[in-house]
């Protein structure tokens, strides 16, 4: 995400590099990072080079000494994410941990590919909301069908911005496309769970169901 705000906006970056000895000493801080299970993880992350008017990414072996994990915080039921901060203090890193010198030809290169695997995610997510709610709208849940029906429609419609994008992996779309392709999905999505949630019940709220899952899932996406 900091990757991302330093491209769009030029958001200053969490962490920074020098060169030292032909290696990379790093130090800084990740905010949120999942998958953090040491020492079975390699992290990815940017890094501002001191002095210099470029940015970094390298890739972070999860047992390099250095490296800091902060306390899992308490989630809402997602502790098997494996998620929390990360903190580096004079992590060194040889040549060969670097991806790319040029952090922004980088993620101008993969940024389309990135947005169509979100709107995928989104559109995923509410696919099986939609589908899961279809056969409880009916008798006190008949007043639920209009906004059905609507969010089905507008389903429809993304699947196919998103299969037309995706034939070429985004290269042809502008980036404005693609980001109001990825807003309508997370959108759909947030819309279609809630829909879901009304249709089943108190249960959604049960911990351990499907639908308290999706819930979830969809309240990280704004």
């Amino acid at each position: 995400a900091p990757a991302m705000a330093h491209f769009v906006s030029g958001a200053p970056l969490p962490i920074t590099a020098r060169v030292e000895n032909g290696a990379f000493l790093l130090q800084g801080r990740v905010n949120w990072a999942s998958n953090l299970f040491p020492p079975s993880f390699l992290m990815v992350t940017a890094a501002a080079v001191e002095g210099m008017e470029r940015a970094l990414i390298v890739a972070v072996p999860g047992d390099t000494p250095g490296l800091q994990l902060d306390p899992y915080p308490r989630l809402l039921a997602l502790q098997a994410t494996g998620s929390s901060s990360v903190r580096l203090e004079g992590v060194r890193l040889a040549p060969e941990w670097l991806i790319t010198d040029d952090l922004h030809a980088f993620v101008q290169h993969i940024r389309p590919t990135f947005l169509l695997l979100q709107s995928a995610f989104c559109w995923g997510l509410a696919a099986r909301a939609l589908a899961e709610a279809r056969p409880l709208v009916r008798g006190v849940n008949e007043v639920l069908r209009p906004d059905l029906e609507e969010l089905e429609e507008r389903a429809a419609h993304l699947a196919l911005l998103v299969r037309e994008a995706a034939a070429d992996r985004g290269q042809t779309s502008s980036p404005q496309r693609l980001l109001e392709i990825r807003l309508g999905c997370a959108q759909l999505a947030t819309s279609a769970v809630a829909l879901e949630a009304k249709a089943v019940g108190g249960r959604s709220y049960i911990l351990d169901t499907p639908t308290a899952r999706r819930l979830r899932e969809a309240a990280f996406l704004p």
